[in-house]
């Protein structure tokens, strides 16, 4: 079952500290936890469709349809 918190942009867990830091000194981050709400609202505003969100065991999978 997928959270809510992660579809409003309140859940994030740092999987990466390195690779985090080194992006958002470079300015290619934006806030943290704010990917799959931009991602939502980016799909829907482009195709009018919706993305489909899965969660698993061991993993979180986001598929975005096609046009």
């Amino acid at each position: 079952m997928i959270s809510y918190d992660m579809i409003i942009g309140g859940s994030h867990i740092l999987r990466n500290p390195t690779i985090y830091n080194l992006l958002y000194k470079m300015g290619m981050v934006t806030d943290l936890g704010s990917g799959v709400r931009r991602i939502i609202t980016l799909v829907r505003s482009h195709s009018q469709k919706e993305v489909l969100l899965q969660e698993t065991a061991n993993e979180f999978i986001l598929t975005i349809p096609r046009p």
